[in-house]
């Protein structure tokens, strides 16, 4: 099966930030919820918001019409996606049972796998094991030998200036992990969009895009971090997968209230991780806004594996702050939460895990 992707190119390191107070280490994915809301604020900048968002139903279509999964790392060829959460028991039994604990760590340490093998896996199959195919980090699993880490981190260290700086004002040093991609490694991110419910989605979003590659993604855009090169018309080949146990998100979820229900009884046969999203507002031109925290929404982690048959509706949940008034700010502050979803084959998951971030 024939998935479209778009690929982003780097050519300046990237910090995706965990918030103000881990700011010395970056996610290693860029998360959907941030890529889909870059994508939107970029194409409110080219097409202006009478085109885009002339109020509040009309920007959430915009939202609805096209699916990202998060951006994985791939490298040269290799294209690596999130290994399912609970696997280790079928990934690796061999390990398991090998009676050296050192080796159930490796197994337990990776995170992603390279296209070929995780096709397998999520076809219920066990994936051949060769510590040659690790990356140096031990991250990465490819069905060839590996010989970089797809990403060299670095810390550097910042001075940050008190906005009300005055003579005498303490400034205050910390450090920022940064994420430099070897040659020929980026990250890539699945794509849908459905022309039926916004016409031109996908020539405004490859548009919003290529402006957001100028602008650059995650901290620090402003000394050049996250500027890359987007690069579109491009597929990966995706396994049918007969007799699906599971559905597997590629990109954070948050359900829907009508499928709630169905979610938590399939929750004792699933393994799954939630993430806390909200956070500050951040590059307004109303200074007013940034004393606002936005509110918090948990979300299912990329990798979580569902116990259903079909995949579960998500939703789009508003995070704008009840307090702040309308004559400060007088629109919806999307999150996209409605998830991407793909049929997995996972028969020996029977414990449920559960993991907060």
């Amino acid at each position: 099966m024939k998935q479209s992707i778009v690929r982003f190119r780097f050519h300046s390191p990237l910090h995706l930030a965990k918030g103000l107070s881990d700011m010395d280490s970056s996610f290693h994915i860029l998360h959907s919820d941030t890529l889909k809301s870059a994508i939107f604020s970029c194409a409110l900048e080219l097409y202006g918001e009478e085109s885009i968002a002339p109020n509040a139903v009309e920007s959430k279509r915009f939202f609805e019409a096209f699916q990202v999964s998060s951006a994985f790392p791939f490298n040269q060829g290799e294209y690596f996606l999130p290994k399912p959460d609970g696997l280790p028991a079928q990934f690796a039994p061999q390990l398991l049972h090998a009676g050296d604990p050192e080796d159930y760590k490796t197994g337990k340490k990776i995170q992603f796998l390279g296209l070929g093998i995780w096709s397998n896996v999520v076809q219920g199959q066990i994936a051949p094991f060769d510590k040659k195919h690790l990356s140096p980090n031990g991250a990465f699993l490819s069905v060839s030998e590996m010989g970089n880490n797809v990403f060299k981190p670095e810390e550097v260290q910042r001075v940050m200036i008190p906005r009300a700086y005055a003579e005498g004002t303490d400034t205050n040093t910390f450090y920022m992990e940064r994420l430099y991609f070897e040659d020929g490694a980026g990250l890539f991110s699945l794509i849908k969009y459905d022309e039926s419910v916004y016409p031109g989605i996908q020539q405004k979003v490859e548009a919003a895009i290529r402006l957001l590659g100028d602008n650059g993604l995650g901290s620090d855009r402003t000394t050049g971090n996250g500027l890359f090169e987007p690069e579109f018309g491009l597929y990966i080949d995706l396994p049918e997968v007969s007799n699906p146990t599971h559905q597997m998100a590629l990109a954070l979820y948050c359900p829907s209230k009508s499928s709630k229900i169905v979610l938590v009884s399939a929750l004792p046969n699933s393994a799954y991780q939630l993430v806390k999203r909200g956070g500050y507002f951040a590059n307004l031109a109303d200074q007013a806004l940034g004393t606002f925290r936005k509110n918090a929404v948990y979300m299912f982690l990329e990798g979580s594996v569902f116990a259903l048959a079909n995949a579960p509706e998500g939703s789009i949940v508003d995070l704008k702050p009840k307090q702040i008034a309308p004559t400060i700010l007088d629109h919806p502050v999307w999150r996209d939460g409605s998830g991407f979803f793909f049929p997995v084959h996972l028969p020996h998951l029977n414990e449920p895990i559960t993991t907060f971030l």
